[in-house]
Parts: C-alpha cells; structure tokens; sequence
C-alpha cells in the first residue's frame, strides 16, 4: 500500500513599528504644562523660575515600557523609568508627578532626548527645544542735578 500526502501552511509575520514624538514647553507656574516652548521673562539679578514640562508620545505599534530623559542644561531628569506607554498614547512630566525648574539667569535654549525602549532593544528617541529669554524692563536713571530720565525698552 502506497499513501501519499501533502500539506500546506501559512505563516504571517507582523513588523513593529517603534517610534516616539516630543514636546518640550516652558512657563512660569509649577505643575502644569505650558503652552509655548518659548517665553521672555522679566530681568531679575536674581534670576527667574521656570518650569519645563516633557510630553512624549507614542507613535508606534507596541508599547513602550522604559524610558530615559537628559537635558543638555539640566543633565539627567531620569533613567529606568518605568512606564507602560502605548500606541498612541502620551505621558507628560506634570502628570507623571515631576516638578522640573531652573532658575534662569541669561538667555538659555536647552535640547531634551527622551528615550523609549524595550529591555535589552536600542531605544526609539526623540528631541525637543525651549528656549527662556529676557525681556529688558524700564530704567530711570537720576542725574546730579535730581532730573530723571526714563528709558523704556519695547
């Protein structure tokens, strides 16, 4: 007796798909998250507050569990975080419980690299700038004599 046989199988590969986007604001009132990633703040010999605010999505197919993120001014913000992030979700620092100032003495543009990975896997990573600059505020200067003379910066 002689039997024969054939078979026949299918296989599907699914390709994910990493990737991660940016945002970087900067304000002046603690835990939220501003509006702009630029602000002129008022000369202070002392400086001025601010606050920045990281917001990182998702922009791929699978989550991402761990994430780092450094600033060129302010060095490491944190490393190891973890943090189940998925497709097309978004986290930012104010809502993750983060507090992230500086006080700001000169204009400063600063760069973030937020990194996204999966334990032992290169990371996905994104960058983003703020900047804080000075607005000039008005001067009055007072001569020997007592006149005064008012010097306004628009």
């Amino acid at each position: 007796t002689f039997i024969s046989a054939t078979a026949d199988d299918t296989a599907t590969v699914n390709v994910l798909q990493g990737g991660i986007s940016l945002v970087k604001t900067v304000g002046t009132v603690p835990g939220v998250c501003a509006t702009t990633s630029s602000i002129n703040v008022p000369f202070n010999l002392g400086g001025t507050v601010v606050y920045y605010c990281y917001e990182v999505t998702n922009t791929g197919t699978f989550t991402q569990p761990v994430h780092d993120l450094v600033d060129s001014e302010l060095g490491t913000i944190f490393t190891g975080f973890a943090y189940d992030l998925g497709p097309g979700d978004s986290v930012d620092t104010a809502a993750a419980g983060l507090t992230i100032s500086a006080t700001i003495t000169g204009t400063t543009i600063n760069t973030a690299t937020w990194s996204a990975y999966l334990p032992d896997l290169p990371p996905y990573q994104a960058t983003a700038s703020a900047s804080v600059g000075h607005q000039p505020t008005d001067v009055t200067l007072s001569g020997i004599s007592g006149e005064s003379v008012n010097i306004g910066f628009a």
